[in-house]
């Protein structure tokens, strides 16, 4: 016996028919399963073991013209076709498979009930894309059982290849970030993303591995443009379909809009944060074995799914905040239950230290004066990181000389660095101070004790007059924090010198 399934075009898609294929192969275990299907899905078809072999059916490219499906028919009469299941609505290929002579077409019959052999009317009430599949079969009389998962399948060597791969980033605890979607209102915003990272990392310490193709390779660049603390490796366009799967199944857990690698990752057993806008998780949310979170934003005058050409014109999910997803992570205990040690979990601080005082008004912009020699420099990077802690939203702005340049420009914990060299002209020096007077600032910490607090509208600065209690100079910049009522902490992270390229 021969059966023939025509697939849906999308990864997604897929992974949702891979229970009612399983339960085809279950109830014709002698039969040889064949799966048409675009280009795109021939591999993770191809890893499912109820599958025996895939035949590509381009009808966008290969098979566009009238000459081009005669021939594809002519190839499909080649062989005996006993059944055909249609999971595809196309009147096209339904046609096709009338052409092609297969004896048995089983299918929805919406408008194209000419050309099925057996055609059934459309569940009435909307159900998950899984069910909708597995309700076709119930009426062709395959018993089905209820609430079966998806699962996302991949070879030996797709999991070496992507040991490999992570052995060469040095990863080992991550969390993975997918920022791309195949319809724009389904993407979270990119600097939501990089907010995320800097939250995940300042939480937990961990790394945040992006993936997609190279196409999204503009999301992962405007993502990364936005990061300021948070380790970020970019895996965009460097993996397969199988690859991508056992990636996903070594992170912690997956962050992504309504996507197919969020299927993937859900469909090899690990956890999901889905974010819905235009789709609806009751008909496409995750269904794979793992937890899962799933987060939605409907705006006012909309309905979920929304299928429509008008959009929300300031964005769709972008309404979700980092803020809020971070809440409903750290809710999860996703982390010790993947076993990493509470050591590794408590790297960075698990929340801002506390102030020896309550601040009037928050803290959102900062301008600190460093030393001006590279290794002075250096011993002022702990102050950076102390700020960077206490104030995760504030921006940062950073005085420094010229040799000391290239050693803070690449740095993410750094929002604006001014250049101040005490050999330039006075007009240098009147360009430096229109510079800095750019803006005002609500904390100015000089380690230089100039004058230059005094120049700049400032709401709070460092002391002029300091007795210090120690001797070390890193002990001294710090102690500067302290006399502005700081409580300072030990175990501070280290200061990244380097962009993530460069570490690549």
């Amino acid at each position: 016996m021969k059966i023939l399934i025509v697939t849906k075009n999308w990864l997604g898609d897929v992974l949702f028919e891979f229970p009612a294929i399983e339960m085809i192969r279950q109830q014709y275990p002698e039969a040889e399963i064949v799966c048409l299907a675009p280009e795109r899905c021939r591999e993770i078809l191809e890893a499912n073991p109820a599958i025996h072999r895939v035949i590509v059916f381009d009808e966008r490219r290969e098979h566009r013209s009238l000459l081009s499906r005669i021939r594809f028919v002519r190839q499909l009469r080649k062989e005996i076709w006993d059944q055909a299941y249609l999971f595809h609505r196309s009147r096209t290929r339904a046609f096709l498979l009338l052409l092609a002579g297969v004896k048995e077409r089983i299918g929805y019959g919406t408008k194209r009930s000419w050309f099925l052999t057996k055609s059934f009317p459309e569940p009435q009430t909307p159900i998950h894309h899984v069910d909708y599949f597995l309700e076709l079969l119930r009426r062709a009389g395959i018993p089905c059982r209820e609430n079966i998962p998806y699962h996302f399948y991949y070879s030996d060597d797709d999991r070496q290849r992507a040991l490999r791969l992570l052995e060469k980033h040095g990863l080992e605890d991550f969390v993975c970030f997918h920022l791309s979607a195949n319809w724009g209102p389904k993407r979270w915003p990119p600097v939501h993303f990089a907010k995320l990272a800097d939250l995940i990392y300042l939480r937990f310490g961990l790394k945040i591995v992006l993936t997609g193709t190279a196409q999204d390779l503009f999301l992962a660049e405007e993502m990364m443009r936005n990061v300021r603390r948070a380790r970020v490796i970019s895996l965009v366009g460097e993996t397969k379909l199988g690859e991508l799967g056992a990636i996903f199944k070594r992170a912690i857990f997956l962050v992504s809009g309504d996507s197919g690698p969020m299927h993937m990752a859900h469909g090899v057993g690990t956890p999901v944060v889905a974010l819905f806008g235009p789709t609806h998780p009751d008909l496409t949310g995750p269904r794979g074995t793992a937890d899962k979170i799933i987060l939605s934003y409907i705006p006012e005058g909309y309905t979920s799914p929304w299928y429509e050409k008008k959009l929300p014109p300031d964005g769709w999910l972008s309404h979700i905040q980092p803020e809020e997803v971070m809440q409903a992570i750290e809710k999860k205990d996703w982390i010790r239950l993947r076993g990493i040690p509470p050591e590794k979990e408590i790297r960075e601080p698990a929340a801002q230290p506390p102030l020896k005082f309550k601040l009037n008004r928050p803290v959102n912009n900062i301008l600190l004066v460093t030393l001006s020699n590279i290794g002075d420099v250096i011993l002022t990077t702990p102050v950076m990181m102390t700020l960077a802690l206490q104030f995760p939203d504030a921006r940062l702005t950073v005085v420094a000389g010229p040799r000391s340049r290239a050693l803070l420009e690449k740095s993410r914990h750094i929002d604006r660095l001014v250049v101040y060299d005490k050999q330039a002209a006075l007009r240098g020096k009147w360009n430096f101070l229109k510079e800095l007077r750019r803006e005002s600032y609500d904390w100015v910490i000089d380690l230089r004790n100039t004058a230059i607090p005094y120049l700049v509208r400032a709401k709070k600065r460092s002391p002029l007059f300091r007795r210090f209690h120690y001797r070390s100079k890193r002990e001294r910049n710090l102690e500067v924090l302290k006399m502005m009522g700081l409580e300072l902490k030990t175990d501070l992270p280290p200061f990244d010198f380097f962009h993530v390229s460069d570490e690549e």
